[in-house]
């Protein structure tokens, strides 16, 4: 429990605890409604033109410092195995999954990967969500809830048979913020339980 000293009512610490408090409630209940099984994500084809596909491929691979594949795969052979899919985040702009394939991008036994979300728009290819926003595991959840127009969306990250780590992210006018972190796991009687877990903000995903 946090105790607060009679000292702190002068020197307005009341409040600082207070909006602390209140961030992490706001954190938490971000999980309500999330729910504990995969939801039946509606993606599709992305039907992307060539030129589109090495726009894509090429502004990826420009920052493929961030989880290491330039020194794994130096010459970048990892582009050829992405994935790409239809996600629908947006009513007004075309969105696109990008999926790394099988190795230096990829793991947990090929379940999760290293992932982006790419905007087409205008001619431009934009980079929404990255490993550099810690974007990275596999597709949980797209949420209704919306932040600039963009829907939320809930990232898993396997790590064993009875426990996933979950990631709540928002759009926040140019890219992808993680907000809260969660573990889905499986308790005594069977049944799947998610706890909010903030200490995982920001790991090594």
């Amino acid at each position: 429990m946090i105790q607060i000293r009679r000292g702190d009512y002068s020197r307005g610490r009341v409040g600082k605890w207070a909006l602390l408090f209140q961030t992490a409630g706001s954190r938490s209940s971000l999980w309500d409604g999330v729910g504990v099984d995969l939801d039946p994500i509606r993606v599709g084809d992305a039907h992307l033109t060539a030129a589109q596909q090495r726009s894509i491929e090429a502004i990826l691979k420009r920052n493929d410092h961030v989880w290491g594949c330039a020194f794994d795969d130096p010459s970048g052979e990892w582009v050829d195995g992405l994935r790409f899919q239809r996600i629908f985040l947006s009513d007004t702009n075309e969105t696109i999954l990008v999926e790394a394939g099988s190795g230096c991008a990829s793991g947990g036994q090929g379940i999760n990967h290293v992932m982006w979300i790419v905007q087409l728009a205008d001619g431009k290819t934009t980079v929404l969500a990255s490993p550099a926003d810690h974007f990275s595991g596999y597709l949980f959840s797209v949420r209704p809830s919306t932040g600039s127009g963009y829907k939320d969306i809930v990232l898993g990250w396997h790590m064993v048979a009875s426990q996933i780590n979950l990631a709540y992210f928002r759009f926040e006018g140019t890219h992808y913020r993680e907000l809260s972190t969660a573990i889905l796991r499986w308790n005594d009687s069977g049944h799947r339980i998610i706890t909010p877990d903030d200490k995982l903000m920001h790991w090594n995903w």
